[in-house]
């Protein structure tokens, strides 16, 4: 279980399709959850997981809020419980998210049931969602992960803040080069918002690199990335290397749920990634991409110098229930 209690004061920029308008707001937010574990299968390390949470805000300044208007200023109390089943282990590995160290990656299956309510000054919404996990690690040192989930909020039975999300991740085997290992990783990804704020917008910038958020925003989009990393053995004072390559594509829509369709953005490139174990920051990502398709108003290309830590694997992981952010 946990307990957080928030005090915020802040600025906030929300985009609309003609304009940004900046609000000030301050508040007050306190998370309590608490979890049970039960085991079902030792030998298979299968369990079952209850957890509930509630979770209250109250703003001490914010603009007017109506049903049609700055609701994310809403002064609510959200109450949300969940059900759990967990088949879950670890394999040791190195050379997948990080530069030669032994990684525990997780391996099995999850799926998980979210039920609960949402009262506010504007509103009263009942919320469910369904989320699923699966991650499996082959002999041959390849890994894969597969995630989605799809969950709403209901006012009288119509979706609010619908979300609808799928992924998968490759990791292919690694093929030995003299003394290095080169892998490559591939992902496809596909999400949908329904009937989101007029002010919510997602875009491709994770997916496609460097991307601007501008001109790349949409409710809907779905993305293909690959990349080849080469895993050198070389120790210049104190650095590992990692150079690779990319090339990414993604499709970004308005209010169309058709994973097929969209606006196209792509995005090929080279990088080099410098990790040393004794700095704060550890893993310096240096990278130049191209995008031969873009939108007007695009640069052609872009250098970028990035800070970065290996993603850690949690789509078979259960904490304290929560709503999918968009």
């Amino acid at each position: 279980g946990g307990l957080e209690v928030q005090y915020l004061r802040d600025n906030i920029g929300l985009a609309y399709p003609d304009s940004t308008v900046e609000y000030e707001y301050a508040l007050t937010s306190q998370n309590i959850w608490l979890g049970r574990s039960f085991m079902l299968n030792e030998a298979k390390r299968s369990n079952l997981l209850l957890t509930a949470k509630f979770s209250p805000i109250h703003h001490q300044k914010r603009p007017v809020v109506t049903v049609d208007s700055n609701q994310i200023f809403q002064n609510s109390n959200l109450l949300l419980g969940s059900v759990s089943f967990l088949q879950y282990k670890t394999v040791k590995t190195r050379y997948l998210k990080s530069f030669g160290r032994v990684e525990d990656v997780p391996f099995g299956f999850l799926a998980s049931f979210t039920a609960g309510y949402l009262y506010s000054d504007i509103w009263a919404l009942g919320y469910t969602s369904f989320r699923t996990g699966y991650a499996k690690s082959f002999n041959n040192g390849s890994y894969i992960q597969i995630a989605s989930n799809i969950g709403s909020y209901f006012n009288k039975l119509e979706p609010v803040q619908g979300l609808a999300f799928f992924k998968t991740e490759y990791f292919s085997p690694l093929i030995k080069i003299y003394n290095s290992q080169l892998r490559f990783v591939g992902s496809i990804q596909y999400k949908n918002g329904v009937n989101r704020f007029k002010y919510e917008w997602i875009n491709l910038n994770d997916e496609v690199r460097g991307l601007s958020s501008k001109n790349s925003s949409g409710t809907s989009k779905t993305a293909f990335t690959t990349e080849a990393v080469l895993f050198t053995n070389s120790f210049i004072y104190g650095f590992r290397l990692a150079p690779y390559v990319f090339a990414n594509y993604g499709l970004i829509r308005y209010y169309q749920a058709n994973p097929y369709k969209g606006i196209f953005y792509s995005g090929i490139g080279i990088g080099l990634r410098i990790r040393n174990e004794s700095l704060v920051f550890q893993t310096l990502d240096i990278s130049f991409a191209v995008y031969p398709s873009r939108q007007t108003g695009d640069k052609l290309y872009r250098v970028m110098v990035e800070t970065s830590e290996p993603d850690i694997f949690n789509d078979i992981k259960v904490g304290e229930p929560y709503v999918m952010p968009f």
